[in-house]
């Protein structure tokens, strides 16, 4: 990544690198404001990057540092959720408030919660919406297994915090990925 690079350019440019990344890291707390556009400009466009100003993930939940360290480095980056049966998106990361550690918040016509909490808040993530598929073809004994009452059990364990952003703990059922 970015910062074997940094390292292999030999201690100075390594203690700058680190130096400038705490320092837009401090600034960024105390006073809200990103240095890293600014900052990092010039490793952005050593490195390819100096026109992507953001970065949206999905497919799996990244831990918090990957997406904190593209945001100081002056890139935004917003984590999603979905599955294919959910046409795919139902969450999003706020782009003026993102939770590093957090897929986001349900989207604009996506209903969100958590079936079966255990007593820390984690349980199955369930979501509704006209975006949520009706069925698997010709398979109605999937079907009822994964939908109940228009909710569609994802399978995913989750929890969702105060202000309504969820967090991906894990999966309830397995999944079989083949080369096919």
């Amino acid at each position: 990544g970015i910062k074997n690079g940094v390292a292999k350019k030999g201690l100075f440019n390594k203690l700058y690198f680190n130096f400038c990344f705490r320092f837009g890291k401090a600034i960024k707390e105390l006073f809200g404001f990103n240095l890293g556009r600014i900052i990092f400009k010039p490793l952005r466009k050593k490195v390819g990057l100096s026109s992507v100003r953001l970065l949206v993930c999905g497919g799996a939940p990244l831990p918090a540092y990957i997406a904190e360290g593209f945001d100081l480095l002056g890139i935004k980056f917003l984590q999603g959720y979905g599955l294919t049966e959910t046409s795919p998106v139902i969450t999003l990361s706020p782009f003026d408030k993102p939770k590093y550690a957090s897929v986001g918040k349900s989207i604009m016509g996506a209903e969100l919660k958590i079936a079966n909490p255990d007593k820390n808040g984690i349980g199955e993530i369930i979501a509704k919406g006209d975006m949520i598929m009706t069925g698997y073809y010709n398979n109605p004994e999937a079907t009822s297994e994964v939908l109940n009452q228009g909710w569609l059990y994802t399978g995913d364990s989750g929890w969702m915090d105060k202000d309504g952003y969820f967090y991906i703990c894990g999966r309830l059922k397995s999944v079989i990925v083949t080369a096919a």
